[in-house]
């Protein structure tokens, strides 16, 4: 499988500037237009539709609570490829010159395409990501009370399921990542 054959789509969480600009800046690397899809549809919406007529959009997040809500935007990309990801940087970095943040309050999502995969390569997908979870999120700097409890019960010597096997469904990564466990 030819990894870089793979669509997939992120959103970013983003702290401090309004939606309105944070569209700005993605039109300054995308191209196109940016338009306010605003009320009555949900999460305030701008678009910017790029140079090759795929959307991006930003939306309010309801769960970036310790901003007011004028600030709070999440960018949601449109599907990319490979080839998208010298794009998908410079977008990255027009957010941060723009002066939008991230905080221990924001996450990140990618969304992977699915079709390339099929039951047994995405068990064996699931497999490595859960037993090489503390390694990706030490390396990442990712501290959350679940990760701070299972390391102290490692150096104990306990299990930090209650004596139970531990469930590859509960692990660190199906949270959302935000800093409060």
């Amino acid at each position: 499988m030819d990894l870089r054959r793979i669509n997939f789509g992120i959103e970013i969480e983003t702290v401090k500037r309004t939606r309105e600009r944070v569209a700005q800046a993605i039109q300054s690397v995308v191209g196109g237009e940016v338009r306010h899809v605003g009320s009555p549809a949900s999460f305030d919406p701008w678009e910017i539709t790029d140079n090759h007529g795929r959307v991006w959009k930003v939306v309010a997040d309801g769960s970036l609570i310790n901003v007011p809500v004028h600030l709070r935007a999440e960018v949601v990309s449109p599907v990319l490829s490979y080839e998208d990801i010298p794009v998908l940087q410079e977008v990255v970095r027009a957010l941060r010159a723009c002066g939008a943040k991230v905080d221990d309050r924001c996450g990140i999502h990618i969304h992977v395409d699915a079709t390339a995969f099929d039951g047994r390569t995405l068990g064996n997908l699931a497999k490595i990501i859960y037993k090489q979870e503390p390694l990706i999120l030490n390396a990442l700097g990712v501290q959350t009370r679940q990760t701070e409890t299972k390391d102290t019960n490692r150096r104990r010597g306990g299990c930090p399921h209650g004596g139970r096997a531990a469930n590859p469904a509960s692990g660190v990564f199906r949270e959302r990542h935000r800093g409060n466990g």
